[in-house]
């Protein structure tokens, strides 16, 4: 299979691979990314071979706008005010979620990770599927995330089906936040800091 490379007006095309359960890449405003239909277990098995990831570690789900995040999580006033406040934006946080859901979304665990990307392609591709995305860093596991679609496209040639042209807009990966807790724990550093995130969590009171 030879990897397409599209123009950021040709996003209509690779939305047409991801509908079709193939693996592809594009930018975001964090690392470049790998993603899936969330919905497809070919697409799945086929994006842990690629990127060589422990079964058990569950994905990013990615959606186009906040009000979709309802549907899949639990989300109390507190919380919505923090998803308001750093969404679109380079964060993942990871809340309690619905029952019921695609079982790739969580892998049968209680939590789900979700974020909002703050950039126009992405935000583009994820609005036209109209379904949540499974998102994760353009990398081998435990490599360095990719930031260029060149390097992506060198790196995985011939195992995605398309990608998008284009770099990603930041330098490192989202800041993960878990707001299943009492307060706002932050798993992972990033673009965001647990001073800012603490900051507007005083005051959601």
């Amino acid at each position: 299979m030879e990897t397409k490379k599209y123009d950021r007006e040709q996003i209509a095309n690779l939305c047409q691979d991801l509908l079709a359960e193939k693996v592809v890449g594009f930018p975001t405003d964090t690392v470049y990314g790998l993603a899936i239909s969330s919905y497809s277990s070919q697409a799945f098995s086929n994006l842990v071979e690629i990127k060589k990831r422990p079964i058990t570690k569950p994905l990013s789900v990615m959606v186009g706008d906040i009000c979709q995040i309802d549907s899949l999580a639990l989300v109390d006033e507190r919380r919505q005010r923090m998803l308001q406040a750093f969404l679109p934006g380079p964060v993942t946080f990871i809340l309690k979620a619905k029952e019921n859901l695609p079982y790739f979304m969580t892998l049968g665990q209680s939590t789900i990770g979700i974020r909002v990307p703050n950039h126009p392609i992405s935000l583009a591709i994820l609005n036209q599927v109209k379904i949540p995305l499974l998102v994760t860093s353009a990398n081998l596991s435990n490599q360095e995330a990719l930031l260029k679609a060149k390097d992506v496209y060198h790196l995985f040639h011939s195992q995605l089906a398309s990608l998008i042209d284009v770099d990603s807009l930041g330098h490192q990966a989202s800041t993960i936040i878990d707001l299943t807790n009492q307060k706002p724990i932050i798993i992972r550093k990033g673009p965001i800091t647990e001073k800012e995130v603490l900051a507007v969590w005083e005051e959601t009171k």
